[in-house]
């Protein structure tokens, strides 16, 4: 048996669009790799049944990347039939206080379903079990591999669509980073019509460098003519600060 650690990274709108589903995911695929590539950090990187997986594991500012739900810092394992994967998964994971075993089945195939399997898990693991409020959760996710994390694993992301799948924008509205930062977020490549403070950090996050211009480029609509900025919700406020790294 091999463990590896990996970064998995999962999307929750990607999933939701159709026959766009395919592009996106190969699209959000080559983001991660190019922005690893900048960092200067060499690594397989490959979709699983839904998820992102960044082989040997990444730097978790991969948060920060636009259509990026969230990360998981965790081991990738071969796919061993129940009564071996429950014997080998207690001794991956550290458990404080009372746990939880939380399974996701991509893979119909495999023998056990997610209740069952997470039972069997369970009953090898030392302490007391709480369903509902456990200190410790247990996450194993089955796919073409097994991955195994615990709650202590998971960073927040920013969500949204990955950066460029809808479009190019000229943001000329007087808050420049609010707005570019928003519309990055929606899908957009966006062309921030003046430098400002922030914009750095929203590059940081972006898989290419942006692009300032004072002068709309022919052919691209301008944020003021299709975008209106009324109340932005404080979730959606949260996402923007994960997004400029103003949050750890």
């Amino acid at each position: 048996m091999f463990t590896r650690p990996v970064l998995l990274i999962a999307y929750s709108e990607i999933a939701l669009k159709g026959k766009k589903r395919h592009l996106m995911e190969r699209t959000l695929r080559k983001h991660v790799y190019l922005k690893l590539m900048k960092w200067g950090i060499r690594r397989k990187v490959f979709v699983d049944q839904g998820r992102i997986v960044v082989w040997g594991g990444g730097p978790t500012n991969i948060r920060r990347m636009p259509g990026v739900h969230h990360i998981a810092k965790a081991l990738a394992l071969e796919k061993l039939p129940p009564e071996e994967l429950a014997n080998v998964i207690p001794n991956l994971v550290e458990v404080e206080g009372t746990f939880a075993v939380r399974v996701r089945r991509a893979d119909k195939r495999y023998p056990l379903n997610s209740v069952q399997l997470a039972s069997m898990i369970g009953s090898k693991i030392d302490g007391k079990v709480d369903l509902k409020n456990p200190r410790t959760e247990i996450f194993v996710e089955i796919r073409d591999l097994v991955y195994v994390y615990t709650n202590r694993d998971i960073y927040e992301g920013v969500g949204g669509l990955p950066y460029g799948v809808e479009g190019v924008i000229y943001v000329d509205h007087n808050d420049v980073l609010l707005v570019s930062a928003l519309l990055a977020r929606r899908g957009a490549k966006v062309i921030p019509s003046r430098a400002i403070n922030g914009l750095e950090k929203l590059s940081e996050a972006l898989p290419y460098p942006l692009l300032v211009s004072k002068e709309r480029p022919r052919s691209v609509p301008s944020s003021s003519e299709i975008f209106e900025i009324e109340c932005v919700p404080m979730t959606t406020l949260r996402k923007i600060r994960i997004m400029l790294g103003e949050t750890n």
